[in-house]
C-alpha cells in the first residue's frame, strides 16, 4: 500500500485543468467529470501497470485510485459502497486524503485548524470514516501534526 499511494489520484490527468481548478461551486457535468478520475485511476493503473508490477500491486493501487471516495455509510462514489464492501486499502486512503484536504496548506485556501480538522474527522466516524480506522487515526494526531508540518513542496493537482 505505501507503494500504490502516490498513485491513488492518478485519474485526475483525465479531468480538465479548468475543473480540477476551479474556486467555485461545480455544475452537476463538471462535478461527474471530476467524479471520474476515481474509476480513471484504476483503469490507467491496470493499463499502465498490468504487466509490469505484480498483480497484488496493481490491484490495491488500482483499488486505492477506484475506492478512495467511498464512505463508510454507502454515500460515497463512485459504487455507493459501505462498510466492509470498501476495500480496507481505500479506507486508509479515505481518511488520509480527508485529512491532506483539510490540513494541508495550498494556494486557494488556507490551513484550517488542527483541532477543527480533528474534529470534522472525529464527527465522520462511522459516516464518512471506518470507525476503527478513525479511532485509531485520532489517537496519533501529534503524529500525524508532525508528517504534515515537515512536508515540504508538496505536489497537489
Amino acid at each position: 500500500m505505501e507503494r500504490a499511494v502516490p498513485l491513488y489520484d492518478i485519474g485526475k490527468i483525465a479531468v480538465p485543468a479548468a475543473i480540477l481548478k476551479k474556486t467555485e461551486r461545480l455544475t452537476p457535468e463538471e462535478l461527474e467529470l471530476f467524479q471520474s478520475h476515481a474509476t480513471e485511476g484504476a483503469r490507467i493503473v491496470k493499463e499502465i501497470l498490468g504487466g509490469l508490477e505484480s498483480p497484488e500491486f496493481v490491484q490495491i493501487a488500482a483499488q486505492t485510485a477506484a475506492r478512495h471516495h467511498e464512505k463508510w455509510n454507502g454515500t460515497g462514489y463512485p459504487s455507493k459502497l459501505s462498510e466492509e464492501a470498501i476495500p480496507l486499502c481505500a479506507r486508509i486512503m479515505a481518511l488520509a486524503d480527508a485529512f491532506d484536504s483539510l490540513a494541508a496548506r495550498r494556494d486557494d485556501k488556507p490551513r484550517m485548524d488542527y483541532d477543527e480538522v480533528f474534529k470534522i474527522i472525529e464527527d465522520g466516524i462511522g459516516a464518512d470514516f471506518d470507525p476503527t480506522i478513525a479511532r485509531e487515526f485520532l489517537k496519533i494526531k501529534h503524529k500525524a501534526i508532525e508528517i504534515n508540518e515537515g512536508r515540504k513542496n508538496d505536489f497537489r493537482l
